[in-house]
């Protein structure tokens, strides 16, 4: 190379060079789109799996007696003893004690798993008279507000479960088959 000329990197021409891949763009709006879109997916899809595992608990407890389960309402634990001369409470039987639960702790927890179908047994479900076997029963949940209630009797080992029906001498029990062990001890822990 002779003497001042200056080395210049020869580059071909710009037609020559390699083409760069074109990667499209997503639109800010499109991304906002398309998580809208699966925020309402999931949304939807909770909403149907809430309804789903609660629906035969709701046909159980009856519309109102389920949002009074499932809401703030009071909610009383009583006590029941032997039905002999007593008539202070429906279904004839005597209440011996009374405990206040609509404050105590765990009792959202509570009132959460009293809506889940899993934790009953429906297929076995059936409607007795109180007084074929009135010392069944040894407790009374009662939810109640405004002007509903709900009453709910529990057996010696809460084994099963009987809503109270409208005549109040009748009751629809269905085995609890997960709240055994569960409602004994919250109970036990009641004063």
């Amino acid at each position: 190379m002779p003497k001042g000329e200056s080395v210049i990197d020869e580059q071909p021409a710009p037609s020559a060079q390699k083409p760069v891949p074109h990667t499209p763009e997503i639109s800010g709006r499109l991304a906002i789109l398309v998580c809208v879109g699966l925020a309402a997916a999931v949304a939807a899809g909770g909403a149907w799996f809430r309804v789903s595992s609660t629906d035969d608990c709701v046909k159980f407890w009856g519309a109102e007696g389920a949002r009074l389960v499932a809401e703030q309402s009071h909610v009383e634990l009583l006590e029941l003893g032997s039905r002999e001369n007593a008539k202070d409470w429906p279904g004839g039987f005597k209440v011996v004690a009374r405990h206040e639960l609509t404050g105590k702790p765990g009792m959202v927890h509570f009132r959460n798993a009293m809506t889940l179908d899993r934790n009953f047994h429906w297929n076995e479900q059936r409607e007795e008279q109180i007084s074929t076997n009135p010392d069944r029963w040894r407790q009374a949940l009662v939810f109640s507000g405004g002007e509903q209630q709900l009453t709910i009797l529990l057996d010696q080992g809460y084994k099963h479960w009987g809503r109270v029906t409208g005549d109040g001498q009748s009751v629809l029990v269905t085995p609890a088959v997960n709240l055994d062990r569960m409602t004994s001890e919250y109970f036990g822990k009641v004063e």
